[in-house]
């Protein structure tokens, strides 16, 4: 697919949305939705996604949203929701992500969210929420993140921000609050963070902040 793949729903999706690649998408894959995804979303790369992934909701999706990559992703994968997600959003990379995976939420996500990289990913994860997010934040790594690693939420955070790593993380991790995070943060490292790790809380932290590491934390 040399164009890469574009679909968009401004009115009601009741089966949501489904785009998979098995072999060369040039031009990546874009899915926006205005109005009602009851099955939520699901992109699946097992090839080479030049242009990345994008998907954004400004409206309701039930199903949540997820994103998987078994190749190559130049552009990384980026998830942006302004409304609600029930089903929160999990995004997956299993090879090489260069634009690293940033996901933002100014609405409700019960689901809350997952980012998981057994690969390689230049660009770091983050993740912030200005909004509410049930079931919390959870970053994890097991090969190589070169950016480390950003959680932030100004909003409500139920389920707390854990960040785990396995592998390499450059950029260390850094984890912020400026609401309220009834979990806590957790940050645990087994194997080498060359940027140290920071967790901040301006607000209410009900599980506190807990920083581990079994390896080598340089700062």
């Amino acid at each position: 697919m040399k164009g890469g793949c574009e679909v968009r729903s401004v009115g009601f999706m009741k089966g949501g949305c489904e785009v998979r690649s098995d072999g060369f998408m040039k031009g990546g894959c874009e899915v926006r939705s205005d109005g009602f995804m009851k099955g939520g979303c699901e992109v699946r790369s097992v090839g080479f996604m030049k242009g990345g992934c994008e998907v954004r909701s400004d409206g309701f999706m039930k199903g949540g949203c997820e994103v998987r990559s078994d190749g190559f992703m130049k552009g990384g994968g980026e998830v942006s929701s302004d409304g609600f997600m029930k089903g929160g959003c999990e995004v997956r990379s299993v090879g090489f992500m260069k634009g690293g995976c940033e996901v933002r939420s100014d609405g409700f996500m019960k689901g809350g969210c997952e980012v998981r990289s057994d690969g390689f990913m230049k660009g770091g994860g983050e993740v912030s929420s200005d909004g509410f997010m049930k079931g919390g934040c959870e970053v994890r790594s097991v090969g190589f993140m070169k950016g480390g690693c950003e959680v932030r939420s100004d909003g409500f955070m139920k389920g707390g921000g854990e960040v785990s790593s396995d592998g390499f993380m450059k950029g260390g991790c850094e984890v912020r609050s400026d609401g309220f995070m009834k979990g806590g943060g957790e940050v645990s490292s087994d194997g080498f963070m060359k940027g140290g790790c920071e967790v901040r809380s301006d607000g209410f932290m009900k599980g506190g902040g807990e920083v581990s590491s079994d390896g080598f934390m340089r700062r």
